[in-house]
């Protein structure tokens, strides 16, 4: 469980940091297959361990939607402020 929680944080800081979405989707896919594994009825099923990668997971993708959202919320107003200041003062 320590190992997930610190790839957990390691995530969140890139995703946040470097805005890199596709590192995290990988760590995604790598949660989903411990889930997998740990839900399996011949391992046997370990709650605390899926439990946490549930978790994770579930923060991580919530995490990715508001880095996207905020990347598009700041092309947006790029946008705006620069049609609009390509204008000269003064001009009709």
């Amino acid at each position: 469980m320590i190992v997930i929680t610190v790839a957990l944080i390691i995530t969140l800081l890139t995703i946040i940091t470097r805005e890199n979405v596709a590192y995290s989707l990988v760590i995604v896919w790598a949660l989903l297959g411990i889930y997998i594994k740990r839900t399996d009825i011949t391992y046997g099923i370990q709650n605390d361990i899926t439990l946490t990668v549930a978790v994770s997971a579930i923060l991580i993708i919530l995490t990715i939607i508001i880095e996207l959202e905020w990347i598009l919320l700041l092309e947006n107003k790029n946008l705006n402020f620069y049609s609009f200041s390509s204008y000269p003062i003064g001009t009709t």
